[in-house]
C-alpha cells in the first residue's frame, strides 16, 4: 500500500480577472512554489548526473524541468513529447517524440520522470475521466526510472483512494501531495511526488 503524505501548501485559484483573463501571475507563484516544494522532498536527489525525463514537454519544456536543469547543470535531461511540431520549436538538444505510455528507454533510465500535466490531459476526454491513460503513463513512468527514483506528476482530482490504490498496484512505495490548482476553466488539478 503507498504511503500518503500530504504538503498541501500552497492552493492557486487560476479563475479569470474581470477581463476574462486566467490570473498567469497566480498560476507563475504557484509554480514557483511548487518547486521549492519538490525541491524540499525528503527525497529529492540535489547531486551528481541526474537523469530526468521531461514527459510532455511541449515547445518551450516543463518548468520544473528547466529550473531543475539550472540549478543543476549537470543534469541530462531528456524532453519527450507526442508532438513533432512541438518539440520542432523546442530549443534544447535531446529531443524525442514518443507516446507518454509506451515509453522508448529501457527500464530504469531515470532517476526522475516528470509529467507535469500530461497526466490530466489523459484523464480528461469529453468532460469524462478515462483512468485507463494515465494509468498506462504512470506505470511507464514507473518502469523508466530506476529504485528510489521519482516519478512527479499532475493529477486531475477524482477518487484518491484509487488513485492510491493504483500507484500501489503499479509498486510505487510513497506519495507526497503537494498542491492543488483551482483552474479557470476546469477541474481542480493535485501535484504529486512519487517515490519507486
Amino acid at each position: 500500500m503507498v504511503a500518503l503524505t500530504s504538503k498541501l501548501g500552497i492552493v492557486a485559484d487560476c479563475f479569470p480577472d474581470p477581463n476574462g483573463e486566467p490570473r498567469l501571475d497566480r498560476l507563475k507563484s504557484a509554480n514557483d512554489e511548487l518547486f521549492k516544494m519538490i525541491r524540499s522532498s525528503r527525497v529529492f536527489p540535489t547531486s551528481g548526473a541526474i537523469r530526468l525525463l521531461d514527459i510532455g514537454a511541449g515547445y518551450k519544456g516543463s518548468d520544473f524541468v528547466n529550473r531543475y536543469g539550472a540549478e543543476f547543470p549537470e543534469t541530462r535531461i531528456v524532453y519527450l513529447d507526442l508532438s513533432r511540431n512541438l518539440l520542432k520549436e523546442l530549443n534544447k538538444p535531446n529531443k524525442i517524440s514518443a507516446d507518454a505510455a509506451n515509453l522508448p528507454f529501457p527500464d530504469e533510465s531515470f532517476d526522475i520522470a516528470y509529467a507535469g500535466s500530461i497526466i490530466s490531459e489523459g484523464v480528461v476526454k469529453n468532460n469524462q475521466f478515462t483512468r485507463d491513460e494515465s494509468y498506462r503513463i504512470a506505470k511507464e513512468g514507473h518502469r523508466v526510472i530506476n529504485n528510489n527514483g521519482l516519478f512527479i506528476f499532475t493529477y486531475v482530482i477524482g477518487d484518491v483512494q484509487q488513485t492510491l490504490d493504483n500507484l500501489s498496484e503499479i509498486g510505487f512505495r510513497d506519495l507526497e501531495h503537494l498542491q492543488r490548482i483551482n483552474w479557470y476553466g476546469g477541474m481542480p488539478t493535485d501535484t504529486y511526488v512519487a517515490l519507486k
